[in-house]
């Protein structure tokens, strides 16, 4: 959760858990504005998973 939270810039919390796999975990995750993010971590490293094309990231 702290590398979405570097990510998005703010804090997440309240994590819900959306299941996965045996090799990754997803989290439905609050925002303090109200809305929602989805974090998937994968079990070598457990941080947000990495998506080059995805904006946040650039």
């Amino acid at each position: 959760m702290a590398a979405a939270a570097a990510v998005l810039g703010e804090e997440v919390s309240g994590p819900v858990d959306l299941g996965g796999s045996s090799r990754s975990h997803v989290l439905r995750c609050a925002t303090p504005g109200g809305g929602t993010v989805v974090v998937k971590a994968y079990r070598a490293h457990w941080e947000v998973a990495e998506l080059p094309y995805y904006p946040a990231y650039r």
